[in-house]
Formats: C-alpha cells, sequence, structure tokens
C-alpha cells in the first residue's frame, strides 16, 4: 500500500434496534479493521450508517463518503460485506462502477481474494449481490408472515380483538397488520 494511501470502512446497521444496543458496527469494524491489517492496509475512518436500509440510495454517511471519493479523498474502501453497502444489484452496481471510475479499490472483507480486474470476480460479486436482494426480500416475508400470525392470534371469531379496550387490528397487504386505537 502507498503511504499517502487513504484506506476508510464503510459500515450499514439496518434496524434502530441493531443501532441502540450496538449489534453490527462494532462487530464490522472489527471485521474491517482485522482485514485491514492481515493486507497491510490502514482504515483510517470509518463510515457509518445506523438504521438504513441496505435498498436506501440516501444514506448520510454513504453520502458522504462518495463526496470524499469524488474530492479524491479516499483511495480504497473496506467493507466487512458485500450486502453491507447495498442489497440492491442496481444500486450496487452504480456504486461500484463509480468507485471504478474514480480510481477507488474497493475490498471486501469476506471476499478476501476479490479482485475488481478479473471478470470472474466481478461476476461472482455480482451473484453475492443478487443472493442479498433475494435474502432481503425473504428477511421482509418472514416478517410479513410473523406478523399476519400475530394478528391472527389476536382476534377472536367474528374478528373481536382480544386486544385493550378500544384498540383494533388492521391488515394491510404492504404493511401487514398493524394496531389502532379507536379515537
Amino acid at each position: 500500500m502507498d503511504v499517502h494511501e487513504t484506506a476508510v470502512g464503510y459500515c450499514r446497521v439496518s434496524t434502530l434496534e441493531q443501532k441502540r444496543h450496538g449489534y453490527g458496527i462494532d462487530i464490522q469494524i472489527r471485521d474491517i479493521t482485522l482485514f485491514g491489517d492481515r493486507l497491510g492496509v490502514s482504515v483510517q475512518r470509518f463510515y457509518k450508517d445506523e438504521a438504513q436500509s441496505g435498498m436506501a440510495e440516501k444514506r448520510v454517511a454513504l453520502r458522504q463518503l462518495l463526496r470524499d471519493c469524488r474530492k479524491g479523498i479516499v483511495d480504497t474502501i473496506v467493507l466487512p460485506s458485500l450486502d453491507r453497502l447495498s442489497r440492491n444489484v442496481r444500486l450496487a452496481e452504480n456504486l461500484f462502477y463509480e468507485f471504478e471510475q474514480l480510481g477507488v479499490r474497493v475490498l471486501i472483507a469476506d471476499m478476501p481474494t476479490y479482485n475488481s480486474r478479473d471478470r470472474k470476480d466481478v461476476m461472482l460479486r455480482q451473484i453475492r449481490e443478487v443472493i442479498a436482494e433475494e435474502n432481503r426480500k425473504d428477511i421482509i416475508e418472514r416478517l410479513w408472515k410473523g406478523g399476519a400470525r400475530e394478528y391472527s392470534a389476536d382476534c377472536r371469531p367474528g374478528g373481536m380483538s382480544r386486544m385493550a379496550i378500544g384498540a383494533t387490528v388492521e391488515a394491510s397487504r404492504s404493511k401487514g397488520p398493524r394496531r389502532r386505537w379507536f379515537e
């Protein structure tokens, strides 16, 4: 590594609970640091998006990372895993394209041999991007099904709620079950 090269890490957790309890970010920083040490890369700064979806394009830390890359401040980005950058194939590909155009090297801790100049490695990365996006869809489906079970457990025959007096449960296909208070 060039002594003037600036390496940074990018971390992301998607839920408020992960943010509140520190699950994930500390582990990601540890993984990035250990991976960097093995490669002789000193990670000087971490960009952290907390309680941010991997589908969201307008993440504060990601936008700052892109600005710093465009300014030439960042030479290398170290990711703990591909899905921390994005769980959207289009977004991930756009980001990798922009990093390549800017001359920013991307290292991925759970893909230690990844080389962006090797077309087979790029193909494997793209396959993993598809898997990350599908994984997200599976998580959402499981959460929706769990909410539907909770909804049906809260209702008596005839649709009467077992919840506190003054509350009802509404089911919505897009958002799943929701509790509402009478007004």
